[in-house]
């Protein structure tokens, strides 16, 4: 089952086939977060705003359509490892 939804879940390398585009906006956060920092760090109130709405698409799938759980888990760990290596840059 889903977060919200009564709907039976696919399996995870399903989940990753059909929703992967909606994980490519967290993926780039940490990088575009840089980006921000490093140039206008005045629109850091951009930052937390893309940050929030990154999130909330990575979720999307688990939480309202038929991805596993696993897909929201896995996309928050790849996000901390990005997020972690961003940060020595």
């Amino acid at each position: 089952m889903s977060f919200f939804s009564n709907t039976p879940c696919i399996t995870f390398t399903q989940s990753m086939r059909v929703y992967w585009p909606f994980l490519i906006p967290l993926f780039l956060q940490p990088l575009v977060a840089f980006g921000i920092r490093a140039t206008r760090p005045e629109f850091s109130i951009v930052n937390g705003i893309y940050f929030v709405v990154a999130g909330v698409l990575a979720m999307w799938p688990s939480a309202f359509k038929n991805a596993s759980t696993s897909f929201w888990l896995t996309a928050c760990l790849i996000w901390f490892i990005i997020s972690t290596a961003a940060s020595f840059l």
